[in-house]
């Protein structure tokens, strides 16, 4: 590669940093680059590292500009994706980042490493979507095994022949008749 092609290429990588180091910044109120172990530094850091491997930066030059190693920003991506469909914090934060940053940024293309753009953008969405899909679930089934656990404990208590005097009580229960 021309030496002026790769300088190019690298300059526009650190204005890509920086841009989305200003984002998270704004978003979340954290400068990646604060070394404070807080919940709120190291999720923004998480956010960066997964929108940064995104456009197709390595795990090293990820960890260079934020002064971490390689390893700890692949140990991070590996977290985040673990806790971002339990933590609404996180969640938030990574979405309305990923959205401004994409806003504020055109996607680059790196050849070799990942697939195209568009294809890329489209995996991205795909997970994004299924990181939904999976809290929806997530929150369906608690909701699920709640009622599972009231009819279970209804039919415990319930004497046989009292059902209908049970689904009486029950029906006043959720019109608000109950109180009167």
């Amino acid at each position: 590669m021309e030496l002026k092609q790769k300088y190019t290429k690298e300059m526009n990588k650190i204005d890509e940093f920086d841009v989305l180091r200003s984002t998270i910044q704004i978003v979340s109120g954290c400068d990646i680059k604060n070394k404070s172990k807080k919940t709120d530094f190291v999720y923004a850091r998480m956010v960066f590292y997964v929108l940064m491997r995104n456009q197709g930066c390595t795990f090293q030059s990820i960890g260079d500009y934020v002064g971490k190693d390689h390893a700890t920003v692949l140990v991070g991506i590996r977290q985040f994706y673990n806790l971002i469909t339990q933590d609404k914090y996180l969640k938030d934060v990574y979405f309305e980042c990923s959205r401004s940053f994409k806003e504020r940024v055109e996607p680059i293309r790196v050849i070799g490493k990942m697939p195209n753009n568009s294809y890329a953008e489209e995996l991205q969405y795909r997970i994004d979507s299924l990181i939904l899909e999976n809290e929806r679930l997530q929150k369906s089934k608690a909701m699920h095994n709640r009622f599972k656990e009231i009819l279970k404990e209804m039919d415990v208590r319930t004497p046989l022949g009292m059902e209908d005097v049970l689904a009486e009580r029950v029906t006043k229960m959720f019109n608000g008749d109950i109180f009167k």
